[in-house]
């Protein structure tokens, strides 16, 4: 018996009834998520699919999907809100093996934010990735024009999707492609996968590259700190 299945006998709860509008547009995602997300792309500048973890994901049904149409895009600091809320539900139900987290993700659709005010989820990317990083998580915008290029090429476009969206999942061992550039993210993605760049586990060359020179950056920093402060003990 699954461990969330009712026992027998128990009286069935009632559920919120989904309107055939929120249905629509949860299918379109989920016609996304199968057709563009899960597919490989000839200009995405490397083989497989545009996500790599999206195809298990859903054949093990580890993706949800949840609708805000109440939210018209106009107050970014909502919608961060929420997403940091959304960020601490999906923690504290983190699967313990490694493969189940990495199937896990949260898609969270805006449908009513209308297309001039698209670029303001790109702002609340920006104020909520750190947040996102720090909690383990990685959080992607996704919307028609999205400015996001594919990291192998930075002529494609590769964050389009139908309906404006959100898409929380845990942080996986190519994320060093995203995160290498500061030294507070990349502290995060060290501190969970450096076991496995020693073990040899990571053999694509540009993660390798990018994660040995982000790594020098951080000696080369804690090393400063270090010799501030002698300097200041000195001066005492």
């Amino acid at each position: 018996m699954r461990a969330d299945a009712p026992r027998p006998g128990a009286q069935p709860a009632p559920k919120s009834p989904v309107s055939l509008t929120d249905l629509r547009h949860a299918s379109t995602i989920l016609d996304w998520l199968r057709d563009y997300i899960s597919m490989p792309h000839p200009r995405l500048g490397r083989s497989g699919p545009v996500c790599p973890f999206v195809p298990q994901s859903l054949r093990t049904d580890q993706v949800r999907i949840v609708l805000h149409d109440e939210i018209d895009g106009t107050d970014t600091d909502a919608i961060a809100a929420l997403l940091r809320d959304y960020l601490a539900e999906f923690i504290a139900t983190t699967p313990a093996s490694a493969a189940a987290r990495r199937q896990r993700s949260l898609v969270i659709v805006l449908p009513s934010i209308a297309d001039e005010h698209y670029p303001l989820l790109d702002q609340v990317h920006r104020d909520v990735k750190t947040d996102m990083v720090l909690g383990g998580a990685m959080l992607g915008q996704f919307y028609e024009g999205c400015p996001e290029t594919a990291v192998r090429n930075p002529g494609f476009e590769v964050s389009t999707g139908p309906v404006p969206c959100f898409v929380i999942r845990h942080m996986a061992p190519h994320d060093v492609l995203f995160l290498h550039e500061r030294a507070d993210w990349f502290a995060e993605y060290h501190r969970r996968f450096a076991a496995e760049y020693a073990a040899g586990k990571v053999n694509d060359p540009l993660m390798v590259r990018l994660f040995e020179e982000a790594s020098a950056d951080i000696n080369t920093a804690d090393l400063a700190r270090e010799d501030n402060t002698e300097e200041e003990l000195e001066k005492r």
